[in-house]
């Protein structure tokens, strides 16, 4: 009997030891935190990238519109 990818590893995991299920959502976990604080870097960088003025974007090639651009992406992309 086959079964889809999903609902066999679902089983495997409401099947596994107690320390099993717990390493599987802290590893779950641990990457929901990590996906979390690499979006909030980016829109923290995003944010400083508004602030700077013409010169300093010019120095790093930036138009003020790609700033812009830039800054207003969602915290997810």
């Amino acid at each position: 009997m086959s079964c889809g990818a999903k609902s066999c590893l679902s089983s495997a995991v409401f099947y596994a030891s107690p320390d099993r299920r717990v390493e599987h959502v802290s590893t779950w976990l641990g990457r929901m935190l990590a996906a979390a604080r690499q979006a909030l870097q980016r829109k923290r960088q995003r944010n400083r990238l508004l602030e700077l003025d013409d010169r300093l974007l010019q120095d790093i090639g930036v138009t003020r519109d790609q700033a812009r651009e830039e800054g207003r992406k969602p915290l997810w992309h």
